[in-house]
């Protein structure tokens, strides 16, 4: 995106009281969007925009209408066909004239994604839907605001909806401000075409044959020489073929249900909602607040406190799907929102036990279980490293270590149990930290992963502070480090049938290695050896490596060496392990040399 020189310097100023865009120059945009001349309109917005001159919602959602409109059709069927198209009508020649051109929609993208740089979030995501309102008769209308919850901003006055002086397209586009929430304009098929053909999606058909290849697999797969299905596996084959015969053509009516949660033509939407979050986010901090957005909060389901984030989490793992990538830093940089949600103040925040809980789920069932959204092999490696809050990885490496490990307790981890809302779930009680020679404390910025947040040292306190991720305790750490992986899947029925042994070993050795690897890196990012005794003395006594060490021997022995793909994939395999346990290697060297 290339920013105007106008955009730059206002995006350097500081905020300032704005206002909506006068009526003159709506009614000039409203005559330009009535005759199909969306690129003139769209300038006319552009130009007339300034940091405190703010477009009117209902032009915001017709952006987004253009941005996200759907090209290209379906394929001619019979190209052979001597059939003659007869002379379009005057009426139908207007009615072309009116479809947005794939220019239009670049431009409305582009503008979407200024605006997000000059004018306040509050203002920009004043017509978009959101938990708590409604859109109703051309009328926002706000639920009663629980106990303990932000009063909603006042139903805006420009807000038009569709009356019969709009224009086509502005009156199409309030089918935005209709919607439950912003993810759900991003589904694929959410827009439709108005020109009457189908939608030609590469992208969507791509995504459902290969669904479609990894069900006939699992159905008509042979079992590997050697290794014949397990009474668990065929009991799940049988469930499989029942459910097919039992349901039949209702698959057809569920088709809406398997959409892709972000289609073809909404990425540029996706990443303007994920910009204006994050300026959203950091004027919240710049006014004194905890780190997190207030108005992706209201993208919640409202409960006190807060715990769906099923549908923004299925869009970040969808981003993982291509690998490392601008949509892989699309789907970190939403998923770190999500996180830093959980920092506000109760009631009105995201349940810290629910968000680890959720997120630990997502990507154990997406790297291991999942055959539609099937993510690369190092996704999980690069997901814990582009984590910034280093108290919740801790959280999350300890959780999926347990979850991953053949004696692990999941209950016992903060997130590991759902009907618990306790600040520290199941965990041995903290002792009392104490700040103790932290000025000796060795640099380790080459260490440490670039754009973590800080996180300020506990010190003695006893007033009754919010902790959204408290540190497990230090035994139950060293319990998890020695773990070994769990590798045994033939009874485990969220396994899909026809996937490969050898492949998912591997795949469960690295991840379960890096998680390792990350509990150690956010030790070091959170200094807790610098803020009690008994960290220093683990560190003294060797009890801390000899933990590391019993829990890399154990995942090399966990490996059966019949189950080996072929000599390359295991050498790769080891490879892999060997680097990552050099990795950990460093942190102890590190520790030790501070403790000595």
């Amino acid at each position: 995106m290339v920013l105007r020189k106008k955009d730059k310097d206002l995006a350097g100023q500081e905020h300032v009281e704005e206002r909506v865009m006068t009526a003159q120059v709506c009614n000039l945009i409203d005559t330009c969007l009535e005759e199909g001349h969306y690129e003139s309109a769209i300038d006319i917005l552009d130009k007339s925009r300034t940091s405190s001159i703010y477009p009117a919602p209902y032009h915001i959602r017709t952006l987004l209408y253009l941005s996200l409109y759907p090209f290209g059709t379906s394929p001619i069927l019979n190209p052979t066909s001597s059939a003659v198209l007869s002379s379009p009508s005057k009426k139908e020649r207007q009615r072309r004239n009116l479809i947005p051109t794939r220019a239009a929609s670049e431009k409305a993208a582009m503008v979407l994604q200024s605006i997000a740089l000059t004018n306040c979030p509050s203002s920009l995501t004043q017509g978009l839907p959101a938990y708590g309102k409604r859109y109703l008769d051309n009328t926002w209308h706000f639920d009663p605001v629980p106990l303990g919850f932000p009063t909603p901003p006042n139903p805006v006055v420009r807000d038009r909806g569709p009356t019969g002086d709009m224009s086509d397209i502005t009156r199409e586009a309030t089918r935005i401000a209709e919607a439950r929430d912003v993810w759900s304009f991003l589904v694929q098929g959410f827009i439709k075409k108005t020109d009457g053909g189908e939608t030609f999606d590469l992208e969507a058909d791509i995504l459902a044959l290969k669904s479609q290849k990894l069900d006939a697999a699992a159905l008509y797969s042979t079992p590997k020489k050697g290794k014949g299905r397990s009474s668990g596996q065929q009991a799940k084959a049988k469930a499989v073929v029942k459910e097919e015969e039992e349901w039949g053509d209702e698959d057809e009516k569920m088709e809406g249900s398997n959409a892709q949660p972000v289609g073809t033509n909404a990425w540029a939407a996706l990443e303007w909602l994920v910009q204006v979050y994050e300026r959203d986010q950091k004027d919240h901090r710049s006014a004194g607040n905890p780190e997190y957005s207030p108005l992706l909060l209201q993208q919640l389901p409202v409960t006190s406190p807060r715990k769906d984030i099923s549908t923004p989490l299925k869009i970040a793992v969808f981003c993982f799907a291509d690998g490392v990538g601008p949509r892989f830093t699309l789907g970190l940089r939403l998923l770190n929102l999500i996180i830093n949600l959980s920092t506000a103040s109760p009631p009105n925040h995201l349940s810290a036990s629910e968000c680890v809980r959720q997120i630990n789920a997502a990507l154990v069932r997406h790297t291991l279980y999942d055959p539609d959204i099937r993510l690369p092999f190092d996704t999980l490696q690069a997901v814990f490293a582009g984590i910034r809050h280093a108290a919740f990885r801790l959280c999350l490496c300890c959780l999926y270590l347990a979850t991953r490990s053949t004696e692990g307790n999941p209950s016992k981890y903060l997130g590991g149990n759902s009907s618990t809302e306790s600040h520290r779930t199941g965990l041995s009680p903290a002792k009392p930290r104490r700040v103790k020679r932290a000025s000796a404390a060795p640099s380790t910025t080459s260490h440490s992963s670039n754009g973590d947040v800080p996180i300020p040292p506990a010190g003695p306190s006893t007033s009754k502070t919010y902790v959204p991720f408290p540190s497990p305790a230090l035994n139950d750490i060293l319990d998890l480090l020695a773990l070994a992986p769990k590798l045994d899947f033939e009874d485990d029925m969220e396994m899909p049938l026809g996937f490969n042994d050898a492949e998912t070993e591997a795949r469960v050795l690295v991840d379960h290695a890096n998680a390792r690897l990350y509990v150690l890196a956010s030790i070091e990012k959170l200094k807790l050896y610098t803020l009690e005794d008994s960290w220093r003395d683990a560190i003294k006594d060797g009890r801390i490596r000899q933990a590391v060490e019993r829990g890399f021997h154990a995942a090399k022995e966990a490996v059966d060496p019949f189950d080996r793909i072929s000599q390359e994939d295991d050498v790769d395999t080891e490879a892999r392990l060997k680097a990552v346990e050099d990795a950990a290697g460093v942190y102890l060297e590190l520790w030790e040399t501070f403790a000595a």
